[in-house]
């Protein structure tokens, strides 16, 4: 009963780590030619963000055979606070106090969810 959420947890990993890929690949482009947009679609990091998307999916697929859509999808949640918390300490960027809140809530409907489910 554990490996469906592993495999949740591998597939929130995976879509997180492609969001990175394509953040890092896009780093000093601008995108204001066609030129540019090629560039970035070539680029390496931009191509494995694509393949983790790929493979999450797939995982994602996995996923949905085990577990009911309305325990999986919320669970998905958990990706944006791993997203936020990448921003916050590799990009530095500044998280205000209202999405610290906003983490908090979401951690706990994700507990909420995954303890329903479990009864």
């Amino acid at each position: 009963m554990m490996l469906p959420y592993v495999l949740l947890f591998c597939n929130i990993l995976l879509l997180v780590g492609g969001q990175w890929c394509w953040k890092l690949a896009l780093q000093g482009k601008s995108l204001s030619s066609v030129q540019d947009v090629v560039s970035l679609f070539i680029h390496p990091l931009f191509l494995s963000g694509v393949g983790m998307y790929g493979i999450g999916t797939v995982l994602y697929v996995l996923v949905l055979s085990k577990l009911p859509l309305s325990v999986a999808y919320p669970l998905q949640s958990l990706a944006y606070i791993l997203g936020m918390f990448l921003a916050w300490i590799v990009f530095k960027e500044h998280i205000t106090l209202y999405q610290w809140i906003g983490i908090v809530l979401i951690v706990s409907g994700a507990v909420f969810i995954a303890k329903g489910s479990a009864m």
